[in-house]
């Protein structure tokens, strides 16, 4: 095991792999994309590499109807989990044609962060991630960038049986979050652009604020940052869900990033791109602890 998976590693093993449970499975072990989406597939490919991946546990999309229409193995063995954690989690979606070259998804679907871990509160969430492929918005696009018989969709109904799995870390508290392209999106040259925020990444993710932004070399020489607006940071509330959270002088006076966070993040940038090998990504990142925490990698949407 890698330096950089021994220190994040917490050993999730569900208690149980077989029968009923047979859909939950480590995050590690979640690689194969027709069944679990590109999004758990991603981060298992880069977690069994050594990146700073949480880990955690995926449901496969039959799996998760099962939670949601009642009892179920798996999610025994997910509360046992995810209890030994000692964390409030992250709920999020990986559907099948999900993240991929040509249809991101990015805000179509559900995400539930602080999410307490008992049976109650995570078959909620479990249910209404899964569930949000079927919302309007998230039907329309499917349709609109996949086609009508987009991956995941058997021919019945459109969106009615879009195979969504479910993906379980533990909530990792950042201090700052944010999104990483190492191509400039708009200009598509070889530059990085680093966008952050104060807190969890909802809060870019949801307009609430602008930004920080950085443009650098691929070296790491800075060409350009903008200073955010950010009045209020969205961190994990104490009895489940989030909050928002003022600001402190110091997040108001200096930047989200200091140099030394920026060097870590063009390794992590550089480091995706070699295991990948693609030259345009997409990441989404946490820093937590004096280091940064890939929770996404994808291509960048053509």
């Amino acid at each position: 095991m890698s330096e950089a998976r021994r220190a994040n590693h917490r050993d999730p093993q569900p208690a149980g792999r077989t029968g009923a449970a047979d859909g939950l499975v480590l995050l590690a072990d979640a690689a194969d994309e027709r069944r679990f989406g590109a999004k758990a597939a991603n981060l298992a490919r880069a977690l069994r590499a050594g990146l700073p991946v949480p880990d955690g546990l995926v449901l496969a999309s039959d799996t998760a109807r099962q939670v949601g229409d009642g009892a179920s193995a798996a999610l025994t063995a997910l509360v046992a989990a995810t209890q030994r954690w000692g964390a409030t989690i992250a709920v999020r979606s990986s559907a099948v044609g999900e993240d991929g070259p040509t249809a991101s998804f990015a805000g179509q679907h559900v995400t539930r962060l602080g999410v307490r871990a008992t049976e109650g509160a995570l078959r909620a969430a479990i249910t209404t991630v899964a569930a949000s492929a079927t919302s309007p918005h998230a039907v329309a696009y499917r349709h609109a960038i996949l086609g009508a018989e987009g991956p995941g969709r058997p021919s019945t109904a459109f969106g009615t049986t879009a195979a969504v799995a479910v993906l379980i870390q533990p909530l990792i508290h950042a201090q700052v979050s944010g999104v990483m392209f190492t191509v400039d999106p708009v200009t598509g040259t070889d530059d990085l652009l680093i966008e952050a925020v104060h807190g969890l990444g909802e809060a870019a993710v949801g307009g609430q604020v602008t930004p920080e932004s950085w443009q650098l070399r691929r070296g790491g020489v800075i060409t350009r940052g903008r200073p955010g607006r950010q009045a209020v940071a969205i961190e994990p509330a104490p009895g489940g869900g989030t909050r928002d959270r003022p600001l402190t002088p110091a997040e108001l006076a200096g930047p989200c990033l200091e140099p030394g966070a920026l060097r870590h993040l063009t390794r992590l940038a550089a480091d995706c791109r070699a295991l990948f090998g693609k030259d345009a990504l997409d990441i989404e990142w946490a820093w937590a602890g004096r280091r940064p925490w890939l929770l996404q990698c994808r291509p960048v949407t053509a």
